[in-house]
């Protein structure tokens, strides 16, 4: 970023300039600020979905690009926030919505306000139906009515519970989803157990090593929303070796060092890529990301006080819609 320096002129002509460039400078990054964090609203159009899953009435807040119509399918990509997360401002601070405008992909933003679903979801016994893939399962459905989708290439991703959510989910929908990304989540344990996967599925996954709510290496977490008791999550490490494994990917990753584009967010980044021997080229990417919190990297919006520091070394939005792009089920 470039720097400037106003020298102290005495002349009331002076002062005047200075302070009207300085001001022209603070509105161009302000203006710039509010871009990203908007959708572009002219290539985007938005609705609300509202379906039942259960018995229970839910909503999707759904983003189809202009150029969606009934001749040309297009990918989809759902979104699920995490447990209390405002939708509206989770929406702002990942970005999916301008994204779906630039790339043309539908995004359907996923939200469970009913915090005694997520829990029991994410906590149910081993041999149970898998609630959280028949919720994602009855939002395809229902963008399917709204939108021309490309069954072949429909992507998932969530964050924090919803990230637990979509691992869950996927024990049970690799055959459904092309590939899959999550933000501050690892798998609950009990899930290991009835996690028959069916195919390699190509994952992609951001952590925090200092994340307060999702432990690094894994062990009880807790709802801050709700009265129920925590439960256990497997550590980042076995979260990516389940998938590594399935994919049959070498143990071995390439990692990579990301500049350290802010140093001022006191974060780094590191890319373990595991991409050496995989089934059908379906790469595990896990980033880890050292001095972060419990938050999206690249947001510039906290979702929460207590999420603690945001990595701006990383943009996993872009990141993740670039990833999925590689990938489609007829692979």
């Amino acid at each position: 970023m470039n720097k400037y320096y106003f020298r102290p002129n005495s002349s009331r002509c002076g002062r005047i300039i200075a302070d009207s460039v300085i001001g022209l400078l603070i509105f161009s990054l302000l203006a710039s600020v509010v871009a990203a964090a908007t959708p572009d609203s002219k290539n985007v159009s938005k609705s609300e979905m509202s379906f039942v899953y259960n018995g229970k009435n839910y909503s999707a807040l759904l983003y189809k690009p202009e150029s969606n119509s009934t001749s040309v399918a297009q990918p989809l990509v759902i979104v699920a926030s995490g447990v209390g997360d405002r939708l509206s401002r989770f929406i702002r601070a990942t970005g999916f919505a301008r994204l779906a405008g630039r790339h043309g992909f539908v995004v359907a933003y996923a939200q469970i306000d009913q915090h005694e679903d997520w829990y029991n979801w994410l906590n149910s016994s081993s041999g149970s139906v898998n609630q959280g893939a028949g919720f994602f399962r009855t939002i395809i459905s229902g963008v399917s009515k709204e939108a021309n989708i490309a069954a072949q290439n429909i992507y998932l991703t969530g964050f924090s519970a919803g990230g637990a959510l979509v691992l869950g989910a996927m024990c049970d929908m690799a055959n459904e989803v092309a590939a899959f990304g999550v933000v501050s989540a690892s798998l609950p344990s009990i899930t290991q157990m009835q996690c028959p996967i069916k195919r390699a599925v190509p994952a992609i996954i951001f952590a925090s090593r200092d994340d307060p709510v999702f432990p690094w290496n894994g062990g009880l977490i807790s709802f801050l929303l709700t009265e129920k008791t925590a439960f256990n999550v497997l550590s980042i490490s076995d979260t990516v070796d389940l998938w590594r494994t399935n994919n049959r990917c070498n143990a071995r990753p390439l990692l990579e060092a990301f500049d350290n584009v802010d140093p001022s967010d006191g974060t780094t980044v590191t890319r373990l890529m595991y991409d050496f021997g995989c089934r059908n080229s379906s790469h595990v990417l896990l980033y880890a990301i050292t001095g972060g919190g419990h938050s999206w990297p690249g947001s510039i919006i906290k979702l929460r006080s207590f999420e603690g520091t945001i990595s701006q070394d990383i943009q996993a939005s872009d990141a993740m819609w670039e990833f999925f792009s590689k990938y489609s089920l007829e692979q």
